[in-house]
């Protein structure tokens, strides 16, 4: 099965080629989508955000470049290229770009021992500067 959408799967690709800014708006494109979980890259233009919101699953942020301020249960968090932060699931987060920002996405939905997709696929996320490589394997392989 092909999981990546627009990629070629074991190769690198450069993170600003991916998703582009647009004014006024926010842009995303997901790379990778399955039932455990999703890879997405988003596009922030300035003063651009995501109203407070919740979701059953952990989310890992990861800012690529310019700056961002999160907020998680009402405690804010400036975020600058480079720098990452969990997002529990359950906990009502927010976001609002401060600059131009590019931001990548990781959600994992953990599945129990009992789910019948379980074992789940692991993702392995590496970004250094503005390339993205990304390694998917099966923990049953």
């Amino acid at each position: 099965m092909h999981f990546f959408k627009g990629l070629a799967a074991g190769k690198s690709a450069r993170i600003s080629e991916l998703v582009s800014y647009q004014d006024g708006s926010i842009v995303s494109r997901e790379i990778i989508k399955k039932s455990t979980g999703s890879v997405t890259i988003f596009a922030f233009d300035e003063g651009q955000g995501l109203s407070e919101h919740a979701a059953p699953f952990d989310a890992l942020v990861q800012v690529v470049e310019g700056d961002t301020e999160i907020v998680i249960s009402g405690h804010p968090h400036r975020l600058q290229g480079g720098e990452m932060i969990l997002m529990p699931a359950g906990q009502p987060h927010a976001l609002k770009s401060l600059t131009r920002f590019k931001m990548i996405l990781l959600t994992e939905r953990f599945q129990s021992s009992a789910d019948p997709v379980f074992p789940s696929f692991v993702f392995t996320l590496a970004a250094t500067g503005t390339t993205l490589s990304i390694s998917m394997f099966s923990s049953a392989e």
